[in-house]
């Protein structure tokens, strides 16, 4: 990439009613400068895809998923996220119901939830369960089954929901979860602290010929990295996983397979130094349902592409 890709970028914004100016990286996401840069971090980054809706935020009073945004393309524009979000007296309610509904388990997804909310409640002040359905399509729960939170909503607005909810009966941090004081791992920064990813595979089933780590001997930046051979002990607690490693060493066995792990500087060193591991492999079958599975009628035990 020409070095000028990678001088850092002035943009203004005004984030949570204060104009800010703010040096980026033309490669930097919005939720990135907010989270890193600007120690925002009620903003969660969930998926880093645009699936999960954790990291949406409002720019210009709209909904927007950070993580897909250029901070450069936020130039100029007004930025809210969840931390602000009680300031409003609709963010504000909105909290209370969905802590009081217990509207939130993990909480990861709790701020995405709040800025789509907040962003419906502004333009629709009495929204159906279906107006609601369609406001938070874009937001996904692992937790909850979503119930609780169409009720927060509904009662945010001043109007009754399905489930009566025992006063008192909530999470002690519930509203930390959805006000964004609530700290998880990756929102921790301390002095010297490195900063670890992972690469996976790409590949559902195949066998690993070959992993190669030469290229990051000697990278500025990067302190260190593992592979299935530097921890080859199964570390499984339950009796399904009792054979697990902590990366695939000869075999990857789902998209995503932890391959390799390196601990770099910062995240953009680390993403690099993932990029220059090289790994081979052998492509082998791979059945994505039980019908699939079955009709390969293994004959003598498990077969070396299973």
């Amino acid at each position: 990439m020409d070095g000028s890709m990678n001088d850092p970028l002035r943009i203004s914004i005004t984030l949570n009613g204060t104009l800010q100016d703010i040096s980026v990286n033309p490669t930097a996401t919005l939720s990135e400068v907010l989270r890193d840069e600007c120690h925002l971090t009620g903003t969660k980054t969930g998926c880093d895809t645009g699936t999960c809706g954790s990291c949406t935020v409002l720019v210009d009073g709209r909904p927007n998923l950070s993580c897909l945004l250029l901070a450069a393309d936020a130039d100029g524009r007004v930025i809210e996220t969840v931390e602000h979000a009680a300031s409003d007296p609709l963010g504000a309610a909105l909290g209370r119901e969905l802590t009081q509904c217990n509207g939130s388990q993990c909480g990861i997804c709790t701020p995405g939830f709040v800025m789509t909310g907040l962003a419906l409640l502004r333009a629709n002040a009495l929204p159906t369960r279906d107006d609601i359905d369609r406001a938070i399509a874009g937001n996904l729960c692992r937790c909850t089954g979503y119930e609780a939170i169409r009720d927060a909503i509904l009662r945010a607005s001043g109007q009754a929901g399905r489930v009566e909810y025992a006063d008192g009966l909530v999470r002690v941090d519930g509203l930390d979860q959805a006000t964004g004081r609530a700290l998880y791992i990756d929102d921790l920064s301390l002095p010297g602290m490195l900063v670890g990813r992972l690469l996976r595979s790409p590949h559902a089933h195949a066998r690993i010929t070959s992993i190669d780590v030469s290229a990051l001997h000697g990278m500025n930046g990067v302190f260190g990295v593992v592979t299935g051979e530097d921890l080859p002990t199964p570390f499984g607690l339950s009796p399904w996983s009792v054979d697990e490693t902590t990366f695939a060493s000869e075999k990857v066995l789902y998209v995503g397979h932890p391959v390799a792990a390196v601990a770099a500087a910062d995240a953009a060193t680390a993403e690099r130094a993932c990029a220059a591991v090289k790994v081979e492999y052998e492509v082998l079958p791979h059945y994505l349902t039980p019908d699939m599975a079955l009709a390969t009628k293994p004959q003598h035990g498990v077969p070396d592409d299973v």
